[in-house]
């Protein structure tokens, strides 16, 4: 597995400013955290999801093909990282 923070840049509510993706070996989207500009939680897995916040249908593209983006500021976590936001957004 491999986890991903990904800072969003931009100004709209109905959007998240922070996801978090925990992604398989092929990149494909396993768990993940969304934050909103309002610090509203969403997450989703294979299992459950909240109402705003689905995994995704296509892989994620690779940290470089994202840094390469204005609009997007990347860093890898660790399995630790991941699992604290996760707990975090759960039980919210």
């Amino acid at each position: 597995m491999n986890y991903i923070k990904v800072r969003w840049l931009h100004s709209n509510k109905d959007y998240p400013y922070l996801i978090y993706s925990e992604l398989s070996e092929d990149r494909y989207e396993t768990r993940k955290v969304e934050v909103f500009l309002n610090n509203e939680y969403g997450y989703a897995s294979e299992q459950k999801n909240t109402a705003k916040t689905e995994l995704g249908l296509a892989p994620v593209p690779s940290l470089q093909e994202l840094e390469g983006n204005p609009e997007f500021e990347v860093e890898s976590l660790t399995k630790e990282q991941f699992e604290d936001i996760w707990i975090t957004a759960i039980n919210q």
